[in-house]
């Protein structure tokens, strides 16, 4: 060489210069390969030899181009049928790896990949696959160079399935269909080739993508097998990343709670629990599914609550996560909170709970929903936890806002969550302070009936305990609010509610005294008489009133002073309230005739009178108004209808109380009907005495007319006996419902009709002086 150096320098050139033909023929089939077009021509060419060389050359980009070229002329029909041929060959496994590997290249290319598909390469691998598998368990037998070229023809073979199927849709179906989703799941098992497990996993997670696939693959044992993987292969969060989302994607389709209570026990819970705890957000995302479907179908609930890292661990994902995050790690939460208050504790004891009022503002309303759930349930653990909840700072602040901005469903939740956080008298301050007054305004003057139930409870909560709760309430606006929603008779504990809340405003306010008098009770009294002015003139008093709800806000509005005044200065008010008792005089003389509505009207009308005459003044004018007469024939009829109850249901009998004076005569208890009772009281006589359940009781036994039994008689009615059948008709001849109003003065002598027993009726002053005495 040293004596031709002019020769080795043309030598140089001419190879310079056929190798830089050679790389630009290599090129141009390079573009065409690279643009997913397998040439027709050019390849046969080039020699193999040459591109061999050239694959060998220095240059990364030179040996780039003849591998592209050479891969480009394995995808002609002569090769792929040659490949084939290899990998279906056990005789010549040196063969069978070099064609796995270069059928692994070829099926990365998406041209190439359908040629090889279309000539049937899957069952060939699938085959192949099966027979290098038994030469790698740690039982085979042979020589180390054999073993070893099964292992690599196996490990590329399992990629060359992996590049198969890779977003090939119809290549998992087929693949299903020749049993290679079973030999897939059987490289799970513990090996000694970990590549083995990451390439068998990631064949079984390309399955699991397909739903249609989702049955044979669990059917054919996949998800203890990927936990026990997940389990053996801690720290490995590749593997462990596909393992977790094979598993969930099965569990969601076809996790029944048996296969789920398997996981379980293979110790599935744990190992979840840590990969919680990883920075890998896919990783951590795929584990906090599993722990939401183990809790949302109740498996393992109890293992997942008593595991100490669990709180901490989601707590930690819900401060550092997306809202598609967010929302399952809310989920889970509020169904592991679910009837366990020690779970709800520590929760509450965790910085979840800083995060929450956050996750209240969240544009997702998922997450919204979620957390106002968790907070919901949270703050019915009692006092102790509603002072965390409202010492935790903007979390008031943050649920007042949500109400005002979210869906009706998630308002609701919102004023039901305020409503429990104010329930004790120990947490009106903390509320007040945290802003609890906004929301019990904003919810007051909601159009739900339900929000407005919760906004009417916060403040009556508020206004009874904090002197500034009233300043706040006392405004115009939300007073005249107030008026208005109690003048609706749709719901009535909400009138009741902010009627309490109002007399408690009155009370620091005399402007709203004086707002609540002008705006609801003259007219509201006025609107009252005017009904039972017009019932009278139609005479159809007796029919139904729909006055139940304005008769308790106005017992509830007395309670004022100043309102006490005011109602006594309205036109025809006493009267009105003298003509809601006569209403349930006028019922009949069977109690079955006396209705609800008309009781519990009456009832209210008495508590008026009560409130009206705890001054003395007032109590004055009920009386020159003759209030009083009807509250004698109230007693009256009550004390008549005892009577009838009693000897109606038998079990009583009805008595007569006999007085130590017998010169003093009660109007209750006419002279006849005494005389008559004294000539019975020698037919009875005491027959035995018993003792029953530490009473002692009498037994008495008639013996007059009726001859028949009469009921036991409890030992308190000491100085009374039974009456006997004519004596039960004058009894109730002279307590009939027409003397209860010629005594009380409602009805006139003429307007009633003729009686012998005229003693104390009509407006003679002997008979208003007894009925007064009486009352």
């Amino acid at each position: 060489k040293m004596e031709h150096p002019m020769l080795l320098g043309a030598a140089a050139v001419a190879a310079a210069a056929v190798a830089v033909v050679a790389v630009a023929k290599a090129s141009c089939v390079l573009a065409d390969v690279q643009a997913d077009r397998i040439p027709d021509h050019g390849i046969e060419d080039l020699d193999n030899e040459r591109l061999k060389a050239l694959c060998q050359f220095g240059r990364v980009g030179l040996r780039k181009s003849a591998a592209q070229v050479l891969l480009a002329k394995a995808v002609q029909p002569s090769a792929v049928a040659y490949i084939l041929a290899c990998l279906s060959s056990a005789e010549h496994a040196e063969q069978r790896l070099w064609a796995a590997t270069v059928a692994e290249l070829l099926l990365k290319l998406h041209s190439s990949r359908k040629t090889l598909l279309d000539s049937g390469i899957l069952a060939v691998l699938v085959d192949c696959l099966q027979q290098c598998s038994l030469l790698c368990t740690e039982e085979a037998e042979g020589p180390d160079d054999v073993i070893e070229m099964a292992v690599n023809t196996t490990r590329a073979t399992l990629m060359s399935v992996y590049d198969a199927i890779l977003q090939n849709e119809s290549a998992k179906h087929q693949l299903c269909a020749l049993g290679g989703h079973r030999l897939l799941i059987s490289f799970l098992q513990p090996s000694r080739h970990r590549d083995f497990e990451y390439w068998g996993v990631a064949c079984v997670n390309q399955l699991a993508l397909v739903e249609e696939l989702r049955a044979a693959v669990t059917a054919a044992a996949a998800l203890p097998a990927l936990t026990r993987l997940a389990v053996r292969s801690q720290g490995n969060i590749a593997i462990q990343r596909l393992c977790l989302q094979s598993a969930v994607l099965l569990i969601i389709k076809e996790g029944s709670p048996e296969t789920l209570q398997a996981m379980v026990e293979l110790g599935a819970v744990p190992c979840v629990v840590a990969c919680l705890r990883t920075e890998d957000t896919e990783l951590v995302y795929w584990a906090l599914c599993i722990v939401h479907e183990l809790g949302l179908k109740g498996i393992a609930k109890d293992t997942l609550r008593m595991s100490p890292h669990l709180v901490p661990g989601l707590a930690n994902v819900l401060a550092s996560s997306t809202a598609n995050t967010q929302k399952v790690v809310l989920r889970t939460l509020g169904f592991l909170a679910i009837k366990s208050d020690d779970f709800k504790r520590r929760l509450l004891e965790s910085t979840a709970m800083a995060k929450l009022a956050v996750c209240l503002g969240s544009g997702d309303s998922e997450v919204a929903h979620w957390a106002i759930v968790l907070l919901h349930d949270i703050a019915m653990l009692g006092v102790q936890a509603c002072m965390k909840l409202l010492s935790t700072q903007h979390m008031v602040a943050s649920i007042v806002r949500m109400g005002r901005r979210s869906t009706l469903v998630l308002a609701r939740l919102a004023a039901e969550t305020l409503g429990y956080m104010c329930g004790d008298d120990r947490l009106h301050r903390m509320a007040f302070e945290a802003g609890v007054m906004d929301g019990a305004v904003f919810f007051c003057r909601h159009s739900d009936r339900e929000i407005m139930f919760w906004g009417a409870a916060l403040l009556l909560n508020m206004v009874v305990t904090q002197a500034e709760a009233r300043s706040e309430a006392s405004s115009e606006g939300f007073v005249r609010n107030m008026l208005k929603a109690i003048a609706q008779r749709s719901e009535t504990q909400i009138p009741q509610m902010l009627s309490k809340s109002l007399v408690f405003i009155c009370q620091d306010s005399p402007l709203v005294e004086r707002q609540v008098e002008i705006e609801y009770l003259r007219p509201t009294v006025a609107q009252l008489v005017e009904g039972i002015r017009v019932r009278l003139e139609s005479k159809t008093l007796s029919e139904p009133l729909d006055h139940l709800q304005p008769m308790q806000v106005l017992s509830l509005l007395l309670r004022s002073h100043h309102q006490q005044q005011c109602f006594l200065d309205a036109p025809g008010s006493l009267e009105y309230l003298g003509w809601m008792i006569r209403r349930l005089l006028l019922a009949g003389e069977q109690l079955a005739d006396s209705t609800a509505e008309e009781i519990c009207q009456c009832d209210l009308a008495m508590r008026c009178i009560c409130l009206l005459s705890y001054d003395a003044d007032q109590a004055a004018v009920l009386v020159g108004r003759q209030v009083d007469r009807a509250v004698v024939a109230l007693v009256c009829f009550a004390v008549r209808k005892r009577a009838l109850m009693h000897q109606g249901w038998g079990s009583v009998p009805l008595l007569n109380i006999r007085e130590e004076d017998e010169e003093e005569q009660d109007i209750s208890r006419p002279a006849h009907l005494t005389r008559a009772a004294e000539k019975k009281e020698k037919d009875w006589v005491p027959e035995a005495e018993e003792e029953e359940a530490g009473e002692e009781t009498t037994q008495w036994r008639g013996r007059g007319s009726t001859g028949c039994e009469s009921p036991v008689r409890p030992a308190s009615f000491e100085g009374v006996r039974p009456v006997g059948e004519h004596e039960m008709e004058g009894l109730r001849n002279s307590l009939s419902l027409d003397s209860d109003l010629r005594l009380s003065g409602l009805l006139s002598p003429a307007a009633s009709p003729p009686s012998s027993d005229s003693e104390g009726a009509g407006d003679a002053p002997g008979g208003r002086d007894s009925t007064r005495h009486t009352g």
